[in-house]
């Protein structure tokens, strides 16, 4: 906050403070001061629904790297599976962009003013036919055309001398000191002016009748169907993750995709299977049902109670092989030798199981370049220089030794933050970043390259 800024009581009728506060609410989760404040510094606002929406990109984006089958693929199909993933990249970079940047609202008497000059009207709408409008009309939606027409309706009135309603209550906004103010014209001390003879106006005319703000609209969607995506990449990593029916992926994956919400037309374009009712109810047999899981759990607690044992006990007993008559026989165990002049145990060949991260590094590391190459190639679009750069043969170097670091995720936070809201993009600033971090561990933005020694 800056230190000439301090909470200001700004009079108000209550009927207007409930209206716009709670329209502020639904149309950018924010409250009146913190759009106030925002438009005061950035000329605009970044509404906390594209803020939540911000963090469900990214969160979605991260998953994009394991929605893939398990299943071996064939070349053919790995292109169109990296194909689909990038323009799937592309459109969530995109949405990131378009919501990154601060949002200029829309106010109400503007748009009036428009619906006046459509019916041939040369009035101008201002926040007091608004306020007249409301009162008269608490019950129904502040409908623009019909605003305009009421407006024609009283066009002869002189609206200078209408009256704001009743002062009893007030909005309460952090401003700075000058904006409270309003000296002499010698310069002197402030002087105390009514409302009316307007003294909040710079105030109120920011604040009141916002109507929306225009590159938000699908906000109200957008977190929605980020969610039921989020959902189904946990799915496809799930059934990544079971046991296969069948090596046949392509009609489940089918389905995968078909229900994500966030996929751009192009993507959809490409296509694993043709998804039918009858593949539908096929693929929906397969699955385990409730009752069925819960059969199968019964089943395992009855064999586990006519033994006696726990099912941690059940799982650890040895393995037993059927003999030549059929019969089981309890699998031999070799018992290691500790010196003396105990047998040495039957060598064996040792199988070496890797951990999950090492199964799942170049997975992530393919995430990752992907998502970069991505960004890349979107904010290129400023940038002729830009675009030539990131497809030299050794910047690809760079670029792909970038998205291997394990720290990717927090040095690509670092790129897009100087990046994302930059009209103009600077093409030797952001290969220099990804040349220092990739070739020096330079993490600072702007740092100079070492000096060849």
């Amino acid at each position: 906050m800056n230190k000439d800024s301090k909470e200001i009581k700004v009079p108000c009728s209550k009927l207007l403070k409930d209206y716009n506060t709670k329209h502020l609410r639904s149309i950018s989760d924010m409250s009146v001061n913190e759009v106030f404040m925002s438009l005061s510094a950035n000329g605009g606002i970044i509404t906390k629904k594209c803020s939540a929406c911000n963090n469900l990109i990214s969160e979605l984006i991260q998953k994009i790297g394991n929605f893939k089958p398990s299943s071996p693929m064939t070349v053919e199909e790995q292109t169109k599976l990296q194909n689909l993933q990038t323009l799937w990249l592309s459109q969530l970079n995109d949405l990131i962009t378009a919501i990154s940047v601060p949002i200029k609202p829309t106010y109400l008497r503007d748009t009036v003013t428009q619906r006046l000059k459509a019916k041939n009207s040369i009035l101008v709408c201002q926040n007091i036919h608004l306020e007249w409008y409301l009162e008269q009309h608490q019950d129904s939606p502040l409908d623009p055309d019909k605003i305009a027409d009421a407006i024609i309706e009283h066009d002869s009135w002189d609206w200078s001398q209408v009256p704001h309603l009743r002062r009893n209550s007030a909005y309460y906004i952090t401003a700075d000191i000058k904006d409270d103010q309003v000296t002499d014209s010698d310069g002197t001390l402030p002087k105390k002016q009514s409302r009316v003879k307007g003294k909040y106006d710079n105030i109120l005319n920011a604040i009141e009748f916002i109507e929306s703000f225009p590159a938000t609209n699908d906000v109200e969607t957008l977190d929605a169907r980020l969610k039921n995506d989020i959902k189904i990449a946990d799915e496809v990593l799930a059934w990544r993750e079971r046991d296969a029916d069948t090596y046949d992926y392509r009609q489940q994956f089918q389905m995968f995709l078909n229900r994500l919400q966030t996929l751009p037309d192009s993507a959809k374009q490409i296509t694993f299977a043709d998804i039918d009712e009858k593949a539908i109810k096929k693929l929906a047999k397969g699955k385990p049902t409730a009752k069925k899981k819960a059969k199968s759990q019964q089943t395992k607690k009855v064999c586990n109670a006519s033994t006696g044992m726990s099912q941690a006990e059940t799982s650890s007993m040895p393995l037993q092989t059927a003999d030549g008559d059929g019969q089981a026989e309890p699998q031999k165990e070799v018992t290691p030798s500790y010196g003396g002049g105990a047998p040495e145990p039957i060598a064996s060949e040792t199988v070496t199981i890797p951990s999950r991260s090492e199964l799942d590094r170049q997975s992530i590391a393919q995430q990752n370049h992907t998502e970069l190459t991505s960004y890349l190639e979107n904010i290129a679009i400023k940038s002729d220089y830009l675009k030539v750069n990131i497809r030299e043969e050794r910047n690809i170097g760079y670029i792909q030794k970038f998205a291997n670091r394990e720290d990717f995720r927090e040095v690509f936070d670092t790129l897009k933050h100087h990046t994302v809201n930059e009209r103009f993009v600077p093409a030797r600033t952001v290969m220099q970043f990804i040349r220092n971090v990739a070739n020096h561990n330079i993490l600072d933005w702007g740092a100079p390259a070492p000096a060849q020694g």
